[in-house]
């Protein structure tokens, strides 16, 4: 592993599926009494970002203070980072899928092609994303995807029946090795006490797996997308790790 060669060496963790108090109480426990390890964490939403800085005076000490503390921090909150420095989510989700030979589609609703969009915004995407579908009204859902009337009718269009039939649509439309799916309702209209604003169900079919799951999100029409296109891309990285999702309702 090589590192900065400056006085000052630094990292940056982004993590998902934290809350800056979990992180900040877990630091405190890591590095509380170390004098030479700086960080601070700071929020990026959806994300909170983790700045690690260590600065003892010899160059050798500083690398491998560096690389301790980049140890206890995998070891700690590992499963929650989903990129280091100047990755994104998008760029970590295509290095694992180019690196294990995987294709995937998207089948979106709410998000209305964001994650198609990040995913495109990394270079060589095209080895491993094969397209997507902007399945916004029910017809689409139906007419391309294969999402049954009965369960539109039955669950309604934002359900975990729902998420699911569009993922294995969107599979059998490109034929790809995994495919994930988004609906929901970002708001600012169109909730119910039942289904509120910030309501969206993720979906995810591979090979051998299906599964689909509600979150609920907080924020602008905008932020819910984000957050929407983020918990879907991270799905694919916990897959890709064998780490479980994260809890839903």
């Amino acid at each position: 592993m090589k590192f900065p060669d400056h006085k000052r060496m630094s990292r940056i963790y982004k993590c998902y599926g934290l809350s800056e108090r979990n992180i900040t109480r877990a630091f405190q426990a890591l590095f509380g009494r170390h004098v030479d390890i700086q960080w601070k964490v700071y929020s990026s939403h959806p994300e909170q970002h983790i700045a690690v800085n260590v600065s003892p005076i010899d160059e050798r000490v500083r690398a491998d203070a560096l690389e301790k503390a980049e140890r206890a921090i995998w070891d700690e909150i590992g499963a929650y980072i989903i990129a280091v420095d100047q990755e994104t989510l998008e760029s970590t989700v295509g290095e694992m899928l180019n690196h294990k030979g995987l294709t995937l589609a998207v089948a979106e609703s709410c998000t209305g092609g964001l994650i198609g969009n990040r995913l495109t915004n990394i270079p060589g995407s095209s080895g491993y994303f094969l397209g997507g579908v902007i399945a916004y009204s029910n017809e689409v859902k139906k007419n391309l995807l294969g999402v049954s009337e009965k369960t539109l009718q039955q669950y309604g269009a934002v359900s975990d029946q729902t998420a699911r039939e569009m993922a294995q649509g969107v599979q059998r439309q490109f034929q790809s090795r995994m495919a994930l799916s988004v609906t929901g309702i970002a708001g600012p209209d169109g909730g119910s006490d039942e289904k509120p604003v910030g309501t969206v169900c993720v979906g995810m079919v591979t090979e051998d797996f299906i599964y689909a799951r509600k979150y609920h999100f907080q924020g602008s029409r905008e932020q819910i997308k984000v957050e929407s296109s983020e918990m879907a891309l991270d799905w694919v990285r916990r897959y890709l790790n064998n780490d479980p999702f994260l809890p839903g309702l």
